[in-house]
């Protein structure tokens, strides 16, 4: 948000617009007021509500699928945040905290890993659209659409991975990592002997029986290598 508010771009906040940002009740309405104030200085809209005929017909579409997406994602993430930030971890409570929310544990107990990563490339796709609105129009005119399609593709993503083959994959790979770790370690003479060993499996599978020529066992350790 700081480094948006101070971008040199064509819209060009100025102290005083900072002030009002800054001045907004919560971050999530630090967002909109920087939006409104973005999509008015970038279309000449200085008094009004943003909507046709002060706003052309495209950029209104365009406004109203960039507050819909921050509704949608930006603000559950916040106001999450906000709640552990608050110690909420076990029990979230109300926003009066005169009773417990069991919709934001049952939110707080469905995040991990996988959703994190999710969100976070997510959100940056919804960065990416809010920096073009504030830096440079024809940007955002010409990169809006490419935008919202990663966004609702990272969207989609977050619905429907599932957590159960998330995990198998990484501990696959942490399993893969630990055998090359410990083959890169393992002395030379270590490394021999697993060869031959390989190789003594190979052609026993093969149907070849003990004492195969040198020649073979070169061949079988050259097939592992």
């Amino acid at each position: 948000m700081q480094k948006l508010l101070y971008e040199p771009g064509a819209s060009g906040f100025s102290e005083a617009d900072r002030a009002s940002i800054r001045a907004s009740q919560s971050q999530y309405d630090r967002w909109l007021h920087t939006i409104d104030l973005a999509f008015r200085k970038q279309y000449n809209v200085s008094t009004g509500p943003l909507q046709p005929p002060q706003l052309p017909h495209t950029p209104y579409y365009c406004y109203q699928a960039v507050v819909s997406a921050l509704s949608t994602h930006l603000r559950p993430v916040i106001e999450l945040r906000n709640k552990l930030a608050h110690g909420q971890w076990l029990y979230t409570l109300t926003n009066n905290e005169l009773g417990i929310s069991l919709l934001e544990m049952q939110a707080v107990r469905r995040e991990n890993s996988l959703t994190l990563k999710l969100k976070h490339n997510l959100l940056r796709h919804l960065v990416h659209v809010i920096h073009d609105l504030v830096v440079s129009k024809p940007t955002f005119a010409r990169d809006f659409d490419s935008h919202f399609r990663a966004l609702e593709s990272a969207s989609i993503d977050l619905r429907n991975k599932s957590f159960s083959k998330y995990e198998k994959q990484m501990r696959d790979r942490y399993i893969r990592g630990q055998d090359l770790k410990k083959k890169c370690l393992a002395s030379p003479e270590e490394l021999q002997q697993r060869t031959r060993a390989r190789a003594y499996e190979i052609y026993l599978a093969r149907g070849m029986q003990d004492g195969c020529a040198d020649e073979d066992w070169l061949k079988a350790e050259a097939e592992i290598g």
